[in-house]
């Protein structure tokens, strides 16, 4: 049998280091996604501001473009050849970090819309 013929990789990256440096970006990740959204929703309930959909409308909008941007990038990476040969956590610590990047990009893009 030759070296290089079927020679399946290691599970790189399984351990419980990689779960929780994943849990940490994706909870990140979610919170710059959502929290925004969430906060002024919180504060207009609490104000009773009278018509809180148009206030949050830029709101609402720029976490539509974050989520759908991070899933029309980080899904084709999540399946690429030489990610998928990693554990699924190891998999999750890569990525993470750069949905973050496409959320704080977004924000930042949008941010005079939003104002």
């Amino acid at each position: 049998m030759k070296a290089n013929q079927n020679v399946k990789p290691r599970n790189l990256g399984g351990g419980p280091t990689c779960r929780s440096l994943a849990l940490i970006f994706w909870v990140g990740v979610t919170l710059f996604t959502f929290g925004p959204l969430l906060f002024m929703f919180a504060f207009f309930f609490v104000w009773m501001h009278p018509d809180p959909v148009i206030a949050l409308e830029p709101l609402i909008e720029a976490t539509a473009v974050q989520a759908t941007l991070i899933v029309v990038i980080v899904a084709p990476l999540y399946f690429a050849p030489g990610i998928r040969r990693l554990a699924h956590s190891a998999r999750f610590v890569l990525l993470g970090p750069v949905a973050g990047a496409i959320d704080l990009a977004v924000l930042l893009y949008l941010e005079p819309q939003i104002g």
